[in-house]
């Protein structure tokens, strides 16, 4: 079929629409960087560069919030796909079986909020007590607070799994770009307020009513499946869930450990000016490479989907597709940022200062262009069931610790971005790319077809 140029244009309303929810997951991130500039002002007016750490080190670790599924998520998105047949309206109706799997995440995930909070009640305030910068007064209270709003967080969080895997992705990554837009806003205000610390807490409050309001208006799945009258199946954990959620579970928590740990590790070893200066600069870093992840996490369920039936060309399509627009996504904005910080660093500012220089946030941009590389070969991967992924993870988690607590004590934020990027690019884009040929030959999946990858995207919108 021959496309020319004004076939595309007559189809970008349909690519728009049918790429919904990778605009509303971008949106959502792309905010964080758009907003990041306004971030660093109103810490550079309102904060102290001592009180600027502790709120970078209070946000690294409520992002414990992450690892408290320990892999349930993604299980639960494959299997609610797996029961819902695309284009039949499925996910209107709570089959018993679905109504378990809902049930048994409502339980885990309520769990797991209460671990969380209690662990960052004591362990997060162990931590902070490690440095003096700030009177204990001052950092204490909020945090306690924040540990407490975390746990409800991850209990609430946990409900939107079911509706992402019934195909109500463009929902569920509406409800989590609306939670971004309050979350900054909220957040600047009671900055403003001199409310300082206090206002994550406010904040994530904030968020949370509005993912409440979110379940009760747009997750009727959820709710119907929760009534006590719901006719559910029973769950076995062992024997329906733990088979696929292990080796998930551990890429979790080595996830957590080689990059939510590095503000705190900067926090211990090397105060908390330093630690805000890489937590502000590692936050606009990374949500590029979230942004441009949005676009291959929202296509998650169908790559799922697609795997379950063996439909190998569509997979393949949509595999190849996706990744060379997530990659071009994730390089336009690293060149954004890049120049952003440039421009700051150039002009003189004041509030240039708050950031790391521009040659280590170069370093940090390639180290982000890198570790992106891999995203759409492990949602490739893990679409299979399991996390085929695993021993990429634990072994780079290792490398990558290693290297933070070495090179980032000898040599400060510079030593550990050098490990970050060449972690990346020496072991995880290799074993990544063998990974992915070795579960190839394992299904018997003929060699790829980059032919027509791009029309099949295009094809795919009508």
């Amino acid at each position: 079929m021959r496309i020319t140029a004004q076939t595309i244009v007559d189809r970008v309303p349909g690519i728009l629409f049918r790429h919904a929810a990778a605009i509303y997951g971008m949106a959502g991130r792309l905010w964080l960087i758009l907003t990041g500039p306004v971030t660093i002002v109103v810490l550079a007016i309102h904060f102290t560069p001592y009180a600027q750490g502790y709120f970078f080190t209070f946000m690294s670790l409520a992002a414990a919030r992450t690892v408290a599924e320990l892999g349930l998520g993604q299980v639960i998105i494959v299997k609610v796909a797996q029961l819902c047949l695309p284009m039949t309206g499925s996910h209107e109706a709570v089959t018993p079986r679905m109504a378990g799997l809902i049930r048994f995440t409502a339980k885990w995930f309520t769990g797991a909020g209460l671990v969380v909070g209690a662990l960052l009640c004591l362990g997060g305030t162990v931590l902070l007590s490690a440095n003096n910068g700030l009177p204990t007064a001052e950092w204490l209270p909020p945090w306690i607070a924040l540990s407490c709003l975390v746990g409800v967080d991850v209990a609430l969080s946990g409900l939107l799994f079911p509706l992402e895997g019934a195909g109500l992705v463009k929902s569920v990554y509406f409800c989590r770009m609306v939670r971004s837009f309050v979350n900054s806003i909220v957040l600047w205000l009671f900055i403003v307020l001199g409310l300082q610390l206090w206002s994550i807490s406010i904040a994530l409050a904030c968020s949370l009513i509005w993912t409440t309001i979110f379940l009760f208006s747009s997750g009727k799945l959820v709710i119907a499946a929760l009534r006590p009258n719901a006719t559910v199946a029973k769950i076995d954990w062992l024997s329906d869930i733990f088979p696929a959620q292990w080796r998930l579970a551990l890429s979790s928590l080595a996830e957590y450990l080689s990059f939510y740990t590095v503000i705190p590790l900067m926090y211990v070893m090397h105060g908390a000016v330093i630690a805000g200066q890489l937590g502000i600069t590692w936050q606009l870093a990374t949500s590029v490479s979230t942004i441009a992840g949005a676009f291959v996490l929202t296509r998650f369920p169908e790559f799922s989907r697609l795997a379950a039936v063996r439909s190998v060309r569509e997979l393949d399509s949509l595999f190849l597709s996706t990744s060379l627009i997530s990659m071009l996504i994730c390089l336009l904005g690293a060149l954004s940022v890049g120049l952003g910080v440039l421009a700051l660093q150039e002009m003189g500012l004041q509030i240039a200062t708050r950031v790391l220089p521009f040659h280590q946030v170069v370093i940090l941009l390639l180290g982000v262009l890198i570790w992106h590389f891999n995203l759409a070969i492990v949602s490739y991967l893990r679409a299979h069931g399991g996390d085929p992924y695993l021993p990429a993870s634990l072994i780079g988690a290792t490398l990558l610790f290693a290297a933070n607590l070495t090179l980032g004590r000898w040599f400060g934020p510079v030593g550990l971005l050098w490990g970050y990027a060449i972690t990346g690019a020496c072991f995880m884009v290799p074993f990544g790319f063998y990974l992915l040929q070795r579960k190839r030959q394992m299904c018997g999946y003929p060699p790829f077809n980059f032919e027509g990858s791009w029309i099949a995207l295009l094809s795919r919108s009508r």
